[in-house]
Formats: C-alpha cells, sequence, structure tokens
C-alpha cells in the first residue's frame, strides 16, 4: 500500500515537472530527458506532509495562500481567472520550500469559452477531424490562461444510461469511439503551443 501511494506521487509529481517544461518550452530534443531524474532527487527532499501535499487538490477560489506557502496543494480545480493563477503559481515556487508548481484544471469536456455540443453530439457527425478541430480551439481557449489538465477526452463505451457521464463518452458502440476521440493533450511540444493531438484508438477486442 506504502508503495503504490509512492508510485502515485511519483507519477503526479512527473506532471508538474513537465509543466514546468512546457512553460519555458524546454524539451531537449523533443523529449523528456532527466524528469525522471529530478522526480527521484525531489522525492527524497519531501517530507511526508508535502507528499500528502501534492495528492491534494482544492477548488478555485481564496483562502489557499498559507497551504500553497507550506507545500499543502498539489492541483486547484476550476480556477479560470488568469491574474490569480499567475500569483498563486509564483507563490508554489518562489515561496514554497521545494517550489515545486500547481497544476491548475478544469472540466474541459466540450469547449471553454467557445461552447460545442456534448461529446455524445460530436460523436453523432462520424467526423474526426471535425471533433479535432473543436477539440484544437478549446484547448488554445484553456491553455491561453493557464490550464494543463482537462479531465478529457471520456472514452469509456457506457452501455449503461445510469452513470452521470454516459453524456461525457462518444456513445455505447465501439466504433463510435474508435477512432472518434480526440486526445487532449494540452500545449503541443516542443514548441508550446496549445492544441490536442488525434488520438485514434484500435479496440480489437
Amino acid at each position: 500500500m506504502y508503495t503504490m501511494k509512492i508510485a502515485s506521487i511519483h507519477y503526479y509529481i512527473v506532471i508538474l515537472l513537465s509543466g514546468i517544461s512546457i512553460f519555458s518550452c524546454s524539451f531537449p530534443g523533443g523529449s523528456h530527458s532527466g524528469i525522471d531524474q529530478r522526480v527521484d532527487s525531489l522525492l527524497v527532499l519531501m517530507t511526508i506532509d508535502e507528499k500528502i501535499g501534492q495528492l491534494i487538490q482544492e477548488n478555485g477560489g481564496a483562502g489557499h495562500d498559507v497551504k500553497i506557502k507550506n507545500g499543502r496543494v498539489g492541483s486547484i480545480l476550476n480556477e479560470v481567472n488568469t491574474e490569480t493563477i499567475n500569483r498563486l503559481q509564483k507563490l508554489a515556487v518562489d515561496s514554497s520550500r521545494l517550489g515545486i508548481p500547481i497544476l491548475f484544471a478544469r472540466d474541459v469536456i466540450h469547449g471553454f469559452e467557445t461552447i460545442f455540443p456534448i461529446p455524445l453530439g460530436m460523436a453523432a457527425t462520424f467526423n474526426p477531424d471535425l471533433i479535432q478541430k473543436s477539440a484544437e480551439i478549446a484547448s488554445l481557449e484553456a491553455a491561453s490562461i493557464g490550464i494543463r489538465w482537462t479531465f478529457s477526452p471520456m472514452i469509456d463505451v457506457c452501455r449503461d444510461p445510469r452513470w452521470g457521464r454516459i453524456a461525457e463518452g462518444f456513445g455505447g458502440i465501439r466504433h463510435a469511439n474508435t477512432p472518434q476521440p480526440a486526445k487532449k493533450s494540452g500545449p503541443r511540444r516542443p514548441n508550446g503551443r496549445a492544441g490536442y493531438e488525434a488520438l485514434f484508438l484500435s479496440n480489437s477486442q
């Protein structure tokens, strides 16, 4: 159990440190060279409280400054004010003991500032290029204010309408999910420009 928790923290910090590279656009040769070593070195320095802090997600708004300074916040959901995001990120990087950045997140399921049909509706077009274009627009808009984690696409093949998030998927048939979904991958590497890369899932089961 302890090993699983450490593995989860390791994965989470990899994402965070990748975020630093995204912001600075410093991917040598377009790779993540050295990030694993940086993560391992950082884990050795972290206290148990700081490791737990990386697993804590707060909702956007006021009142997080002290916790961020103490390394007790790993991610913030639903903060969409650019000035606030920049201020909190600077606080995390410059004022916390280890300078681990905050991962800012939001549900960007079918658009951000520009709203598109829900994924179930987009799947009904059977037009992967159109779906990818909508994802690229949402990516640009979300990334422009500092959002790096979007919780989408949701690519489960859903067949039980009792599940409340079935509308976030691409339907209950395999064909609708292969190759419909567009991978919402955030800023493209290595140039840092926001965009989504096409994800064509092969499901032969």
